[in-house]
C-alpha cells in the first residue's frame, strides 16, 4: 500500500504533539535558569518550536529511520530523543545566528547572552538525550555511541562555519573554478544540514537494533537529504523581502544575508561570474542587502542566467542519492514516507517563490 501526503502529514504532525510536550519541559526547566528577558530571540524561538502546531521534521526523520530500521513502539524514548534534537537544533539556529553577524545586536552583551543561553540549550539537549538513553535500557557503550553522535553533529556545524568564514567567500570566487567550488560547497551543505540527519539516522540505529546494512543505507539517506535540504535554504536567502514573508520566512530567516556577508553559496558564486550580475551583487552589498529594488534585480538576473536552475538542480540530484538509498531498506510505511520526504527538492516552496514572482514581474514590464 502506497503512503500518501495527507497520511505523512498526519504521522509528522502526531509526532511533532508528542515532541512538544518533552520540549516544553525542558523550556520550563531552563526558565529557572536563563533569565526570560535576556536572549530573547532565543527565547522566541523555543517557545515557536515547542508549539504543538510546529511540524518538526528532524525528529519526525527520527521516528521514521527508527522504524524503518525495524523499531516499533516506544514512543517514550522516540519523543525524548526528538525533543533532544530539536533543541540542539534550535542551540544551533541561536550560535550560527550571531556568527553570521545576522543579529543586529545593539551590544556585545546581547550576543553573549545569546550565545551562553544558546549552550545551556545545548547541555538542556544532552540531559535528554540521557533520559532517552535510560529509557531505552541501553548499555554505557550505547549511551556513549549516541553522545558521539550528538557531539559530531555540532563539530560538523561549525566545520561549515569556518569554510563560511575562510573559504567560501567573495575574495576568493576568482580563484575557484566550477569543479573545486562545486566539492567545497558540498562539504559546506553536509556540514549545515547532511551532518545532523546523517548521525540522528545513526542514533535511530542504536535505538532499533538495526542490522548494519540497513544503518548504514538510513545514515546515507540522512546526509544527501539533509544537504539537500541547506542547498534549498541558499536558494530561499535570495527570496526578496518584498515577496510575502509568511511564505517563506524560515526561523531566523535573514533575506539575502548570505550576500551581505559575503558567502559564497551556489547561485552567487554563478552570478559572481557574470559581470553585469556581478556588478548588482556589489552594490546591494554595499547597500547592506537592504534595498529592495535591488533584492529584486539581483534575485531576478540570477533566475535569467540559470543559476537558481542550476541551484535547484543539484538539490535534485542529492535528494535522488538519499532515495536510491532506501532500495535496501525493508518496505515498510515508514520507508514510503522517507521517500516522501525526499521530494523536497522537487517542490520546494523557494523555487516556486521566484518563479511566480518573475512571472509577474516579466508580465508587468509588457
Amino acid at each position: 500500500m502506497v503512503v500518501s501526503r495527507d497520511r505523512y502529514f498526519d504521522a509528522m504532525r502526531d509526532t511533532s504533539v508528542h515532541v512538544s510536550a518533552v520540549m516544553q519541559r525542558a523550556i520550563d526547566t531552563l526558565s529557572s535558569v536563563v533569565r526570560a528577558d535576556t536572549a530573547t530571540e532565543l527565547w522566541a524561538l523555543a517557545h515557536r518550536r515547542a508549539s504543538p502546531d510546529c511540524l518538526k521534521m528532524k525528529a519526525f526523520f527520527l521516528r521514521l529511520a527508527y522504524e524503518a530500521s525495524g523499531g516499533s513502539g516506544r514512543e517514550d524514548v522516540i519523543s525524548t530523543c526528538g525533543a533532544a534534537a530539536e533543541l540542539l537544533n534550535v542551540s544551533q539556529y541561536a550560535a550560527n545566528h550571531v556568527l553570521d553577524g545576522k543579529g543586529g545586536y545593539r551590544t556585545t552583551g546581547d550576543a553573549s547572552h545569546l550565545i551562553i543561553a544558546a549552550l545551556l540549550f545545548r547541555e538542556q539537549a544532552e540531559e535528554l538525550l540521557l533520559e532517552a538513553c535510560e529509557l531505552a535500557h541501553l548499555s554505557a557503550a550505547e549511551s556513549l555511541t549516541l553522545a558521539r553522535w550528538f557531539s559530531l553533529i555540532e563539530s560538523e556545524v561549525y566545520r561549515g562555519q569556518l569554510l563560511d568564514l575562510d573559504v567560501l567567500v567573495f575574495g576568493k570566487a576568482s580563484s575557484l573554478d566550477g569543479a573545486s567550488f562545486r566539492s567545497l560547497y558540498l562539504d559546506r551543505c553536509y556540514c549545515f544540514g547532511g551532518a545532523f540527519l546523517e548521525f540522528m539516522a545513526r542514533v535511530a540505529g542504536i535505538l532499533s537494533g538495526a542490522r548494519q546494512e540497513v544503518a548504514d543505507a538510513l545514515a546515507r539517506f540522512g546526509k544527501h537529504h539533509g544537504t539537500a535540504l541547506q542547498i534549498v535554504n541558499d536558494i530561499g536567502d535570495l527570496v526578496p523581502s518584498s515577496a510575502d514573508p509568511d511564505a517563506h520566512h524560515a526561523e531566523y530567516q535573514d533575506q539575502f544575508g548570505d550576500l551581505r556577508a559575503g558567502k559564497l553559496t551556489m547561485p552567487l558564486y554563478l552570478g559572481l561570474q557574470d559581470v553585469r550580475c556581478a556588478e548588482q551583487i556589489q552594490q546591494l552589498r554595499a547597500s547592506r542587502a537592504c534595498d529592495p529594488d535591488g533584492q529584486i534585480q539581483v534575485a531576478s538576473t540570477l533566475w535569467g542566467l540559470g543559476a537558481i536552475h542550476a541551484t535547484r538542480r543539484l538539490a535534485r540530484e542529492e535528494d535522488a542519492r538519499a532515495k536510491s538509498s532506501l532500495c535496501v531498506v525493508p518496505r515498510s510505511s515508514a520507508r514510503d514516507m522517507l521517500s516522501i520526504m525526499a521530494a523536497t527538492a522537487k517542490t520546494n516552496k523557494y523555487y516556486v517563490t521566484l518563479r511566480d514572482l518573475f512571472s509577474s514581474v516579466t508580465k508587468a514590464r509588457r
